[in-house]
């Protein structure tokens, strides 16, 4: 792993992919359940949305008359689907969305950057000089990886605001709630198999771990 990531045991906002040990087995078992059949099943929906929007928007250049390349708009289709179901976007934003955009960025910018090169050439510079500025000025650089990242954590802290409410009025099944279900993204599912304590305290010496930045690390 390129050292500008940091120690993947202490480091808060460190994925699934990254993770290791017992953190690795914490996320997975968080992310499991998500990926049940059943569980995709209520995914589809939205799925289904953004493929018919697709099919509708290749229907108005069909009738334009003009030629289009098919590999946009099924790149367009895939990145509004992840933005959709794992980053909180509520409805399509085909061609129209800047996260769709930034997602796309994020792919390519991973670990071919200049300050991944230079943390690889000089280890030490980038854990202990790089790593810290380039969270310091993600916002600035219009980095595409911390803006998404910051994306993610405000839709999974709204989620859980808007999740403590509907608990807060149990009992009540109007027509709001119903259509609520419906449309359930990965945020969704990964916060319903959150266990009902809000921290876990870590056996290593890396302190409380949250499990808001839990759901965090599974969605990315």
């Amino acid at each position: 792993l390129c050292p500008i990531i940091g120690d993947v045991d202490t480091n808060k906002l460190i994925h699934l992919f990254f993770a290791k040990g017992k953190r690795w087995k914490r996320l997975r078992s968080t992310a499991n359940p998500a990926f049940s059949i059943s569980n995709l099943k209520r995914v589809m929906p939205i799925i289904d949305d953004s493929i018919k929007i697709n099919i509708n928007l290749l229907k108005e250049a069909e009738s334009s008359g003009k030629f289009v390349d098919l590999h946009e708009y099924f790149v367009e289709l895939a990145f509004d689907i992840i933005v959709r179901i794992a980053m909180g976007q509520k409805e399509s934003k085909q061609f129209k969305s800047e996260y769709c955009q930034m997602a796309r960025d994020s792919v390519i910018q991973i670990s071919n950057n200049i300050f991944d090169y230079l943390a690889f050439i000089f280890p030490w510079l980038g854990e202990n000089i790089l790593e810290p500025f380039v969270k310091a000025t993600g916002k600035l650089r219009g980095d595409p990886i911390l803006i998404l990242m910051g994306n993610i954590y405000k839709a999974v802290k709204q989620r859980k605001e808007e999740k403590m409410k509907k608990n807060e009025r149990e009992g009540e099944e109007n027509e709001e709630n119903l259509n609520n279900k419906k449309w359930v993204d990965f945020i969704d599912l990964f916060l319903e198999s959150e266990a009902e304590n809000n921290e876990v305290e870590l056996k290593m010496s890396n302190g409380t771990y949250n499990k808001k930045e839990k759901v965090i690390c599974v969605s990315m």
